[in-house]
């Protein structure tokens, strides 16, 4: 599947032209599946940036040369599901994904240049236990680490992003009743950039949430 899609703003230097390519297969077992997608964007552009009351008075659909911001957004994204019955009532799932993003801009009229590369892995396996047709309970974790390399100007630095995380959902029906309850615990180590100094941090986090819902289906 192609998409090739080109706009013009109604102001000066104002564009934009995305084409994207993506693709999926599904493989099928007797007790399992696996389900792959690939997409691939790549968006160049171009936008005018603000403009001062005075301006905006004058000819709102001009552009200034010193607010005039161009560039490229391209990504690859990998998605892959697998899904296997271990017994009549018992199911494994592992989800993963994959992205990989290439951005820069460019301040033409100062000179100045953005550049963020990033990649990111995602996995979350879980196992679904259905003790009744429409009733489950679910146990599972997840990881993912990200990285981005920044170049801001004459900066040049890391981000990082990692976390590890375990959840438990059981979901249940009584009548026309749906009771869910829910517990997930996180660790998030971070390594960003404090832009009060452009120097690099460190902070690690721990998330906890607990879910507890009760909605009536009509």
């Amino acid at each position: 599947d192609y998409t090739d899609k080109n706009s013009n703003g109604y102001r000066d230097y104002s564009e934009t032209d995305l084409g994207t390519f993506s693709t999926s297969w599904l493989y099928l077992m007797d007790d399992s599946s696996v389900d792959f997608k690939y997409t691939h964007s790549k968006d160049k552009f171009k936008m005018p940036g603000s403009l001062l009351r005075s301006d905006i008075n004058k000819d709102r659909e001009q552009s200034l040369d010193a607010n005039k911001t161009k560039g490229e957004n391209e990504n690859d994204i990998y998605n892959l599901k697998y899904t296997t019955n271990l017994t009549k009532n018992l199911e494994f799932l592992t989800y993963m994904d994959y992205s990989k993003q290439e951005y820069d801009s460019k301040y033409p009229f100062y000179g100045s240049y953005y550049d963020y590369d990033t990649d990111k892995f995602y996995i979350k396996p879980q196992l679904k236990y259905s003790y009744t047709q429409d009733n489950y309970f679910i146990v599972g974790g997840d990881y993912m680490d990200g990285k981005t390399d920044v170049t801001e100007g004459w900066y040049q630095g890391e981000r990082k992003k990692e976390s590890t995380g375990a959840f438990a959902i059981n979901r249940f029906y009584l009548d026309k009743f749906q009771f869910t309850q829910g517990y997930r615990r996180q660790n998030v180590d971070l390594d960003y950039i404090d832009y009060t100094s452009y120097s690099d941090k460190e902070n690690t986090l721990t998330e906890d949430s607990k879910e507890f819902s009760i909605n009536y289906l009509y």
